[in-house]
């Protein structure tokens, strides 16, 4: 065979052989699309303008406080954080985190607190059983957290915030042989506290609720002169200006006993003080009156709460202290 046709031979066989190869290759697939990319960022649902009024409204209350000092210690954390309060934890070595909160929605919404609004039964530290409704569920935390006791060693003070015992008028240090007036009407009030707090989230107090349970058929004005000389001075001012008038008058009458002294609630006791600054012991008499003027005070209504009570225990503490009459007219209560 000759040169030519060994070259027509391998010719034919290299065109056999890439006829066989392209026909058995599959034609070139399209590679996939790339997948969607990832959003990293969750969803985060819209709050609706009923919930931001809430917060907003709850913003101007002291409950969006949050208060390390108290919250921090055992027995306290219950009152003082709202997480601690759904779930009843009174140490906060018993919390599943490391932070404090203030009295957020959870105390009055979630766990324990619906219960005891439900219940509408609580008791307090000088008496039991007591028919709140679901105020019930303010008075388990707004409480003195103790029975008053003239002779306590420790001069424990009241608590501050202690409406419930000033509401229900059981919250007075007792005197012997004296019995403190009281004005039922704020005290059986439909709900108590929420009765008259619970307009708005700010709980502040509603007057139209006040004129709606036809105790007060007029608007309310707490500039209305009162309706006598309560602190004895020769004029009658409004009924919150006759409880600052009594207070400075047993004030003033508990220095005259401290020889220009002073008393002052400190780690949960009232210290007192002499002229000096240093500190003395003082004898059960000038306690109770310190006791039961802390507890108005701290109250922080003025008397509102239970206006009888609030004269009484002023007006009688005075006296005991002093030894004379009050000079300031007592509290009819009709």
């Amino acid at each position: 065979m000759n040169r030519r046709s060994w070259s027509l031979v391998i010719m034919s066989a290299l065109l056999v052989l890439s006829l066989t190869l392209a026909g058995g290759c599959a034609p070139e697939e399209e590679p996939p699309p790339p997948p969607p990319p990832v959003d990293d960022e969750p969803e985060v649902e819209e709050p609706d303008g009923l919930r931001l009024a809430i917060v907003e409204e709850w913003l101007e209350s002291g409950h969006a406080n949050v208060l390390p000092f108290p919250a921090g210690r055992e027995g306290c954390v219950l009152c003082h954080d709202g997480g601690a309060f759904a779930q009843e934890i009174d140490d906060p070595a018993a919390l599943d985190r490391e932070f404090l909160v203030s009295i957020d929605c959870r105390a009055c919404h979630v766990g324990v607190g619906p219960e005891i609004a439900a219940a509408g039964v609580v008791d307090l530290p000088a008496t039991d059983n007591v028919q709140a409704g679901s105020g019930a569920l303010c008075m388990s935390c707004h409480n003195a957290r103790r029975a008053p006791d003239p002779a306590d060693d420790g001069r424990a003070a009241p608590h501050y915030s202690a409406q419930a015992d000033v509401l229900t008028a059981s919250g007075g240090m007792p005197f012997e042989g004296i019995e403190y007036a009281s004005s039922e009407p704020h005290e059986t009030f439909i709900d108590t506290c929420l009765g008259c707090h619970i307009e708005t989230h700010a709980f502040h107090v509603s007057y139209g609720s006040c004129q709606a349970a036809e105790c007060h058929t007029t608007d309310i004005d707490l500039d209305t002169p009162a309706e006598a000389d309560y602190d004895g001075d020769g004029e009658v001012g409004s009924f919150q200006q006759e409880v600052e008038g009594l207070l400075a008058m047993l004030e003033d009458a508990l220095v005259d006993e401290l020889d220009g002294g002073s008393f002052a609630v400190e780690a949960g006791a009232i210290s007192f003080l002499d002229a000096a600054g240093d500190p003395i012991e003082v004898d059960d008499r000038v306690y109770a009156a310190a006791y039961n003027h802390v507890l108005a005070a701290a109250d922080g209504s003025l008397g509102i709460h239970n206006p009888a009570f609030v004269i009484s225990i002023l007006q009688e503490s005075f006296s005991w202290l002093t030894g004379e009459e009050h000079p300031g007219e007592p509290y009819v209560v009709e």
